[in-house]
């Protein structure tokens, strides 16, 4: 369920489709009743 790519025509349309389906994976969570999983912790290199 999670690692997907989050797409719009711009950044605003990009993010808004990000939270919307924030929004969907943490209703999808609460409706089975299952914990959201722990926050990861990336690290980038440059």
């Amino acid at each position: 369920m999670l690692n997907k790519l989050i797409h719009g025509d711009t950044y605003r349309d990009a993010l808004n489709n990000g939270i919307e389906a924030l929004e969907s994976l943490v209703a999808a969570y609460q409706a089975t009743g299952e914990l959201l999983p722990e926050p990861n912790t990336v690290c980038v290199v440059a």
